[in-house]
């Protein structure tokens, strides 16, 4: 995987909000974490410090308040407040609303083997690969296709991210970067609509 000459020249200029801001964004566009990862060694080895003190905010590990509105609001946070906290708990939530669930392997029983019938709970129910947030109120909720399309979704959001950074900074080209990338995910996104 490569860096980007806008995140490594960010680097190289110490521009900590500008290099925060990339990435949180790619945390949304691999859920994997393999890019964040990569970019978060190169920014820790070529940056001062980009780790910040936690703020004290009381973070919310249990996984059934986890959605994309808290996600949205811590994912605002880091940039602010970069704590190893705050940055271990957007890979997790990412990872557990954006990474598609594995799909359990089949048990194949012989005719002499007995099967467990007792009531276990069962598994989270998804959708397209995709956890559906059920644990609120029990029921089924209405299918969001944005957690069918975590590109689209990431590309707006990177975009406006980027953009709003051009605009603070006066980059009028990575302004202009940001909102085509912002338009691109947008454009997914209806494209995405319109398959389904």
């Amino acid at each position: 995987m490569n860096l980007t000459r806008e995140f490594t020249d960010a680097v190289m200029n110490q521009d900590t909000i500008g290099v925060r801001i990339m990435l949180k964004d790619a945390m949304l566009l691999d859920p994997s974490m393999r890019q964040f990862n990569e970019m978060l060694k190169y920014a820790s080895e070529n940056m001062d410090d980009i780790y910040d003190e936690h703020d004290g905010e009381e973070l919310i590990t249990d996984k059934s308040q986890w959605d994309k509105s808290y996600m949205n609001g811590e994912m605002v946070a880091v940039v602010g407040n970069f704590s190893r906290e705050r940055v271990a708990l957007l890979k997790n939530i990412v990872k557990y609303l954006y990474m598609p669930e594995e799909t359990p392997k089949k048990t194949v029983h012989t005719v002499n083997e007995s099967r467990n019938t007792s009531s276990k709970p069962q598994p989270t129910r998804t959708t397209g690969g995709y956890r559906t947030n059920t644990e609120h109120t029990g029921k089924p909720q209405p299918e969001d296709n944005h957690a069918k399309n975590p590109l689209g979704m990431g590309m707006a959001v990177a975009g406006a991210a980027v953009a709003v950074t051009g605009i603070c900074t006066a980059k009028i080209l990575l302004a202009g970067v940001g909102t085509a990338v912002a338009a691109a995910g947008v454009v997914n996104i209806i494209m995405h609509r319109e398959d389904n």
